[in-house]
């Protein structure tokens, strides 16, 4: 007797407990939390040196919609020692949501790579929120896809960074797989209207980049147009020329 009485109180209990749930259930709306999926890339090249008019542009800087990475350059990578400057503004960077990568340059596959990998783990020693390595000068050939697929395996294995290349033009789609992003167009406006995507590269068209300088303030959509008919969305366009177009912080991309 005294065991049916203890399931009779089991099962009233039960169904209290399913009654409750199911009007509560009824009663709130359970918003389901999802990842932000942002919709293209910004690179900026910030070449500014220890310029902090510069780099505070580039911090207050928003756009909800995109990633945006920071290429940081001390002296054509990342230096000899860690730098004050550069450590107060990684962290700044940071903090107003940029990804940090640091600048290496490759030589076209011709650096010696043991060089390249001392400075991709300077760049991880110096300045904790490196968050990937921009391999600048990248050869758009097969020649040196072992070079980079080297040190693609190197950065992912060792540091999880993202990889960013800069063949600045069409290259061997075998590029791809050792990459996050590539930079496939890297000039002028006028350039640029010349310019279109190799039908092997079309089907990567979310991993390629254009870096557009010289830009005329009042003709930015006319640019805008150009890229969107290529199919490029991710990019970044200054007004600033060359001979060092990356030097300041771009006044033509438009906070979103």
């Amino acid at each position: 007797m005294k065991m049916i009485i203890f399931f009779r109180k089991i099962a009233i209990l039960l169904f209290v407990f399913l009654f409750l749930f199911f009007q509560i259930s009824n009663t709130f709306s359970i918003t389901p939390i999802y990842k932000k999926v942002f919709s293209n890339v910004i690179l900026v090249p910030a070449y500014f040196g220890e310029s902090s008019t510069e780099f505070n542009k580039l911090i207050t800087y928003k756009s909800t919609n995109s990633t945006i990475f920071a290429i940081i350059n001390v002296d054509n990578g990342p230096g000899s020692e860690k730098l004050d400057f550069y450590s107060l503004t990684v962290r700044r960077l940071s903090l107003s949501s940029k990804k940090v990568v640091g600048y290496v340059y490759t030589s076209y596959g011709k650096r010696n790579i043991n060089l390249v990998k001392q400075d991709i783990d300077k760049w991880y020693s110096f300045y904790k929120n490196i968050k990937g390595i921009f391999l600048d000068e990248t050869l758009d050939t097969t020649e040196a896809l072992e070079y980079y697929k080297t040190l693609y395996q190197y950065i992912k294995s060792k540091y999880r960074g993202t990889v960013i290349i800069n063949p600045g033009t069409n290259f061997t789609p075998s590029l791809i797989n050792y990459c996050d992003y590539a930079v496939v167009f890297e000039g002028s406006p006028d350039e640029l209207a010349n310019f279109t995507i190799d039908n092997s590269l079309n089907k990567y068209i979310s991993k390629l980049i254009a870096l557009v300088y010289g830009a005329d303030q009042n003709k930015l959509e006319n640019i805008k147009t150009l890229l969107a008919n290529i199919g490029l969305k991710n990019y970044y366009i200054t007004c600033d020329t060359l001979p060092n177009p990356w030097d300041t912080f771009s006044n033509c991309m438009p906070q979103e």
